[in-house]
């Protein structure tokens, strides 16, 4: 009976070792497969690489950052760790005015210069290694809203008086 019980445990412990390695498998494969997609993508214009390091230098990032124009329909995003990219999609690129585009690369660069892009990492191991616990299903997700809470509070605080231009973009 004893004998039963250490191979269940044995079992159990496999079976939770092999789930957590497929997370972690999962996860790295499918950043890096968003990753190729949303930064396989035409160059930015002029106009766009001017907005962005206008945009960086107002926040003093002297971090090198990649803008992508995606043909993908996604909204804007922060991808990379050591070298970030910004991805713009194509088609709100080609929509936007110039202080238009400033404002959406001001809240991706705010990301940047809060670290959430490895802030997200340290949250997706997480969720890989303790995949049985709901409660950090929870956190995750709750997580995920309060950082964009904070950076669009973030963006506000910076724009002052020009806060309109965020909400209306």
């Amino acid at each position: 009976r004893s004998r039963c019980r250490k191979t269940r445990a044995t079992m159990l412990t496999a079976g939770s070792l092999f789930i957590t390695l497929a997370m972690l498998v999962r996860l790295a494969k499918h950043r890096a497969r968003l990753a190729a997609q949303l930064c396989d993508s035409k160059t930015a214009d002029a106009r766009m690489l001017h907005s962005l390091k206008e945009t960086k230098a107002r926040l003093g990032l002297r971090a090198s950052v990649r803008l992508c124009v995606s043909p993908l329909n996604t909204s804007p995003a922060l991808c990379g760790l050591l070298r970030p990219s910004l991805v713009l999609p194509a088609a709100l690129a080609n929509e936007l005015s110039d202080a238009q585009l400033r404002v959406v690369f001001l809240h991706e660069l705010l990301h940047l210069r809060r670290l959430d892009h490895w802030v997200r990492v340290m949250q997706s191991l997480l969720q890989a290694l303790f995949w049985w616990n709901p409660l950090l299903w929870f956190a995750n997700g709750r997580i995920c809203r309060l950082r964009e809470e904070a950076v669009d509070d973030a963006v506000m605080q910076e724009l002052n008086e020009r806060s309109d231009d965020y909400l209306r973009t």
